[in-house]
């Protein structure tokens, strides 16, 4: 039996909230460079002086919280820096 052109295999397609396998492999893979990335890295982090354990955990922190967007706002001739807060969910 042929496929026909606009006919779905399943017309009810797939369950809300269900994840792909792609993203089931990509959590996996998270949790194991979790699991064995992070204890070498606290090590590391305890070995910095205060300087570069910050520029370090910025670095690190992207990774778990994406930045926020910023913005410049130019007022009487100063220049004001404000936060948009971004909601991705």
């Amino acid at each position: 039996m042929a496929f026909k052109k606009g006919i779905a295999s399943n017309p009810k397609g797939k369950a809300k909230g269900t994840l792909s396998r792609k993203t089931i492999e990509w959590d996996e893979f998270g949790k194991a460079l979790l699991e064995h990335g992070l204890p070498r890295t606290m090590e590391i982090l305890a070995t910095c002086d205060d300087e570069k354990f910050i520029a370090q955990f910025t670095n690190l922190l992207e990774y778990f919280k994406p930045k926020l967007a910023r913005s410049e706002v130019q007022i009487g001739g100063e220049i004001k820096h404000t936060v948009t807060f971004l909601d991705e969910d």
